[in-house]
């Protein structure tokens, strides 16, 4: 009688003697290497007409760099006081914290403006010679107020505020900064381009080479917070009786330099031959 007639799709044999081989690539790869544990063998899924080994992946680097003019004056404060006892000493502070919020009031500053950053009350040690020894002796206590202000970029406003505290009964340090005010969205500005940058390379490679880049299959990323202050002054109260520094308007009407921000990510991909 007549033989059967076979039909064979041209495109499933071709696939599957691709998987053929590709699983002879494979049994080899784990005979050569099945006394080291730490290495992964390639496992394969079919798709269509693509082979798709998930083990085959590409490392790229992504990085951004963000340039921003400051937009904010950070003002920090120390108030210190030293008094006999401690009783004495919180006294003092509260009383001192009350003539510095008066004066900053006339500046449009409200209580909730002017922010405690730290407050640490301590002993306050004197040093003596006895003998060939150096002693030292409880004198007194010693509170240290850490406070700040913040407010757009104003220099006039600045410069006002300088002068307040030069006049100011307080003992007062501090120091001058510019800040960039959001600095959650400057963040994530900065890492969107990082990934961006990361995958572009990726790509780049990928074509370079022939291939194409898959799914994302880990990232590696750390914020590591960034010095976004710039410096420009910083005084303190006797520095500035000595050197009679008379503040007017524009004394202080300061144009600062641009804040650099940088960024990195890591991100892993899946590559696909």
């Amino acid at each position: 009688g007549d033989r059967p007639k076979v039909y064979l799709n041209l495109n499933k044999v071709i696939c599957i003697l691709t998987l053929v081989c590709l699983l002879d690539r494979q049994k080899k790869i784990m005979g050569k290497e099945e006394e080291n544990t730490s290495t992964s063998l390639p496992i394969i899924f079919y798709n269509k007409r693509k082979v798709i080994y998930m083990s085959e992946t590409i490392t790229v680097t992504g990085k951004a760099k963000l340039s921003m003019p400051p937009d904010t004056i950070c003002v920090n404060l120390l108030m210190e006081t030293i008094r006999d006892t401690y009783e004495e000493t919180m006294e003092a502070s509260t009383k001192s914290l009350n003539m510095l919020r008066e004066v900053l009031k006339s500046e449009g500053f409200e209580k909730k403006d002017i922010i405690t950053k730290k407050f640490v009350v301590d002993l306050e040690y004197d040093t003596y010679k006895d003998h060939d020894f150096v002693k030292k002796k409880i004198v007194g206590f010693k509170c240290c107020h850490f406070m700040k202000i913040e407010f757009p970029i104003d220099g006039k406003r600045l410069s006002r505020i300088v002068s307040l505290f030069t006049i100011c009964p307080v003992c007062l340090d501090f120091s001058i900064h510019y800040m960039i005010g959001d600095m959650e969205q400057a963040k994530n500005n900065l890492l969107e381009k990082a990934v961006m940058d990361s995958r572009n390379k990726a790509q780049l490679i990928a074509r370079a080479s022939g291939v194409e880049i898959g799914k994302v299959q880990s990232i590696n990323y750390s914020w590591e917070e960034n010095k976004v202050f710039y410096e420009q002054v910083k005084y303190s109260r006797e520095t500035i009786c000595e050197q009679a520094i008379c503040y007017t308007e524009d004394n202080l009407d300061i144009e600062p330099d641009v804040l650099e921000l940088t960024d990195v990510v890591t991100i892993t991909y899946n590559i696909l031959s």
